[in-house]
């Protein structure tokens, strides 16, 4: 199971290095990771268990902040050089 979640994480981090911050292929593929992570962290929110995995809910809570920090900024290039054009 850790080695499939290995290959994942570096499945993502490679496509994110092929993209270009500021373009809409790269605001998409943020948007995937977003959601692919909040259905994580939605699953650990659900059973007996929600209270043990209260830590990894959080650390997964503050990088899709990250992420959607990462996106915003990446449409506001968007709209900057759309508006230049």
């Amino acid at each position: 199971m850790k080695h499939k979640k290995l290959k994942y994480s570096k499945l993502l981090l490679e496509e994110l290095s092929e993209t270009i911050m500021g373009t809409d292929d790269y605001s998409t593929k943020i948007e995937d990771i977003i959601k692919d992570l909040q259905m994580i962290k939605n699953q650990l929110k659900k059973g007996s268990n929600k209270k043990f995995y209260r830590k990894e809910a959080s650390r997964l809570q503050t990088a899709i902040q990250s992420l959607r920090y990462l996106r915003k900024k990446s449409d506001k290039i968007i709209l900057q050089g759309k508006e230049n054009v």
